[in-house]
């Protein structure tokens, strides 16, 4: 069986995890998770197993909350590269250069917006496989981590206000630790861009190993 990657503990486990512990402490007839140092091993893969799942459908919300969030920011900020945000004037001039020849563009600026996800991955894969991706994707999984944990946050709001619409201190508490993830998405979203296209530059600027 495949090891779990970063992003696929940060992003989906531990957004999973911390779902089912959440539902756990609404609904009384679930088992106990709060105790995991009393789960065996075998107890252990099935939490595991039962977080990768909730993890994934956690994760659904948060598509529909980057969907949603970024559209007033004009996309994710790895489209805003192409109006020259995030990059000095050098470097987005460089970049420009060092793109023209493969999508046929002196500027980002001019390269169609949508074929600019393509690019994007085609960059990835660059800095990738010349083993420079270490920062970018930690970047990458903290923003996952980070929109996870406001998927759980509106998750539980929703199953507390469903159980008890009484408890408005645990609404409000879980709608503040929606406020601050998404604060912190927005945050690792804008460092993942920049660094994706920094470590592509300085690779592209860096002289071929003879």
């Amino acid at each position: 069986m495949k090891e779990f990657s970063f992003y696929d503990f940060a992003g989906v486990v531990a957004p999973g995890a911390l779902v089912l512990f959440g539902l756990s402490l609404l609904v009384p007839d679930t088992p106990n998770l709060g105790s995991l140092p009393q789960i065996q091993l075998g107890g252990l893969g099935v939490f595991a197993a039962l977080a990768y799942v909730t993890g994934q459908l956690t994760q659904a919300v948060g598509n529909l909350i980057e969907s949603l969030y970024w559209r007033p920011w004009g996309g994710m900020p790895s489209a805003w590269i192409r109006s020259g945000d995030l990059l000095s004037p050098k470097q987005y001039e460089r970049l420009g250069v060092v793109l023209a020849p493969v999508v046929g563009a002196t500027t980002p600026a001019g390269m169609d917006g949508k074929h600019w996800f393509s690019v994007t991955r085609e960059v990835y894969a660059a800095v990738s496989q010349a083993k420079r991706a270490d920062r970018v994707d930690v970047f990458n999984g903290i923003y996952g981590l980070t929109r996870g944990i406001a998927s759980a946050g509106i998750i539980l709001l929703v199953g507390v206000a469903l159980v008890d619409w009484h408890a408005w201190q645990a609404m409000v508490g879980l709608a503040l630790l929606t406020v601050i993830a998404i604060y912190r998405m927005h945050r690792f979203g804008v460092h993942y861009a920049r660094e994706l296209f920094v470590q592509f530059l300085d690779l592209r600027s860096s002289p071929s190993p003879q």
